[in-house]
């Protein structure tokens, strides 16, 4: 078997291991980094719904933006009751996906990293119990990379992860979603996204219509399964398929409308992974569960959360030490960003579907009124602490965990 070696092996090169991969290259390290696809940011998982921060940091190209996001719409079809939010500023974008990750790809190998595709992950490579790289398909070849530490960016199916102890127990919810962007929409604005919420949308999620250009745009369906709300059988398809019928709200913004591409994927809804490290390895992105519970973003978290994995591994490598303990120090970042963000969001969900989404119409068309859209920003961002998530829901109240 042919042996390669590295400073950092990263598995999978969607946000979160590209992130990591082109911050721990430009510090220096020695990077590999496998992805089971033949191509970057294909098939697309993913709306890529982001927000001002991303942008800033992370796009290096306007073609990468696909629109400028300065309002959201919140419909819930069982009142008929709607809030328009127009901030009179960008807020956020929606992203070409592809575009982006192959331009943040190519950031990553001009600082050095090496990038194999069509190469998947099969186990760990271990000495004392210390995870030290893995053995890879690596184009067809088997290949085992020696590496001082191991990421673990491999989304949902999380294949490091998954075959520790740190890992097993953990039990998540399944988020699945499925979109058709299409071309020639009418009446709806550009610059905008809308969220229509309540069962007969979709059991336990919501349908979207988010702007990706003129008389453009992405419209999909989520939903959650493994949850505790006794609801019919149901697949996603048929959801979607009702979302789009003549029979549906947002049927004259789609009636003359043309399919471009299809998107879908899953994801894992439930508070972050425990402990997303161990001697030898770390955990970021969707394989941690590091994705918001509110709207199931991910990428926000996913790029910050990598360039913590490239630091911790610069600072556990620089110092000889890759044990447990050296690590835990990029679990403690994490947490420190997300504060007790993760917990309200959870908390906030605990509601039955209709009778949450019929509070939070009722509570941002308040805020609206009240001048206070910095907190509904805040809401849909996930960046809502126990203070301010009483002050905008109080009838949740009893709820919240503080």
């Amino acid at each position: 078997m042919k042996t390669l070696t590295c400073d950092v092996l990263v598995i999978g090169a969607g946000p979160a291991g590209l992130s990591a991969s082109y911050s721990a290259s430009c510090k220096g390290l020695d990077v590999i980094v496998v992805e089971k696809n033949k191509r970057i940011g294909q098939p697309v998982k993913t709306s890529a719904l982001t927000w001002n921060e991303v942008v800033k940091e992370w796009v290096f190209d306007k073609s990468s933006i696909a629109d400028y996001i300065d309002k959201i719409i919140l419909n819930y079809s069982p009142k008929k009751s709607e809030v328009v939010l127009n901030f009179d500023k960008v807020v956020g974008a929606t992203l070409n996906y592809s575009v982006f990750l192959e331009q943040l790809a190519n950031k990553t190998t001009d600082a050095g990293a090496r990038l194999f595709l069509s190469s998947s992950f099969k186990k760990p490579f271990k000495v004392n119990g210390c995870i030290c790289g893995g053995e890879v398909n690596l184009n067809g070849n088997d290949t085992l990379i020696k590496a001082k530490i191991t990421i673990d960016a491999s989304g949902p199916n999380a294949v490091l992860a998954r075959q520790t102890s740190d890992y097993l127990g953990n039990k998540y919810e399944l988020g699945v979603g499925l979109e058709y962007e299409m071309e020639n929409i009418t009446n709806f604005p550009q610059g905008a996204v809308g969220f229509y919420v309540g069962a007969d949308v979709v059991p336990v999620g919501y349908g979207w219509v988010f702007s990706s250009g003129a008389k453009r745009a992405r419209i999909g369906v989520c939903t959650v399964y493994n949850t505790k709300e006794n609801i019919r059988s149901f697949s996603i398809r048929e959801c979607l398929d009702n979302f789009l019928s003549p029979k549906s709200l947002i049927y004259n913004v789609i009636k003359n409308a043309k399919l471009v591409e299809e998107h879908g994927g899953n994801y894992a809804l439930a508070s972050p992974l425990e402990k997303p490290y161990g001697a030898g390895y770390l955990v970021v992105g969707d394989a941690a569960s590091h994705a918001s519970a509110m709207l199931g973003e991910g990428i926000r978290y996913a790029l910050e959360f990598g360039k913590y994995a490239a630091i911790t591994s610069f600072d556990a490598i620089l110092q000889g030490d890759v044990s447990e303990n050296a690590l835990a120090s990029y679990d403690y970042s994490c947490k420190g960003y997300l504060g007790e963000k993760f917990c309200v969001a959870q908390d906030l969900l605990k509601p039955a579907t209709n009778l949450y989404w019929e509070v939070v119409v009722k509570n941002l068309a308040r805020l609206k009124r009240d001048d206070k859209l910095n907190l509904v920003l805040d809401y849909f961002k996930t960046n809502l602490d126990y203070k301010k998530a009483h002050f905008c829901f109080p009838e949740f109240s009893k709820y919240l965990g503080r």
